[in-house]
């Protein structure tokens, strides 16, 4: 157990602190849950993206790591989607990001206009996945999809690696929110 805990606060610390070198600011987001109108895609550095998500300390937020190409991705997307839709009245902040190559942003535009798809979108500015996210985790191995939450402190809470569990990430997203349970009722 602490040597899970220390890799999670080396994790968080990576993402507050070292990574890539990037010119590119936060942006401000619609979190409301619907879907957006048009789907924006932004290239994102390393940098860029832990800036974005200190702006959102304060809320709960869930950073999801995937691929067009990674059939666990595509298979999990839809429920990610759901919980976002759910959980965005509450305060939940759903960050997705896309590692595939940047030249395949049109191919990702697609893919979230087909789910529907509620929450700011990024797709990595390198063409070097592992690269991108080894500052999100140093023990990084490559596999995806990988999703992250972290508290109203900006504290990790959840690190998944592989295809999520719908039911128990519900619950974590519905305990950290602090939403009774028959509220939370799709």
């Amino acid at each position: 157990m602490k040597n899970f805990s220390a890799t999670l606060m080396t994790i968080y610390f990576g993402m507050l602190c070292g990574g890539v070198v990037a010119s590119a600011n936060p942006t401000k987001h619609s979190y409301t849950g619907r879907a957006n109108q048009a789907i924006v895609v932004k290239v994102v550095t390393a940098k860029a993206l832990r800036e974005e998500l200190r702006a959102l300390r304060g809320h709960v937020v869930l950073i999801n790591f995937w691929a067009t190409w990674c059939g666990p991705c595509v298979a999990e997307f839809p429920e990610l989607v759901t919980l976002a839709k759910k959980y965005a009245p509450y305060g939940l902040r759903f960050i997705t990001v896309s590692v595939d190559v940047p030249t395949e942003k049109r191919q990702v535009v697609t893919f979230l206009k087909k789910h529907d798809a509620p929450m700011p979108a990024y797709i990595t500015s390198t063409n070097d996945a592992l690269q991108f996210l080894k500052p999100y985790d140093p023990k990084m191995d490559g596999a995806i999809p990988r999703t992250y939450v972290f508290d109203k402190n900006g504290k990790l809470r959840a690190r998944i690696v592989g295809q999520i569990d719908p039911d128990k990430l519900d619950s974590e997203i519905r305990d950290l929110l602090g939403v009774r349970s028959r509220q939370s009722k799709k």
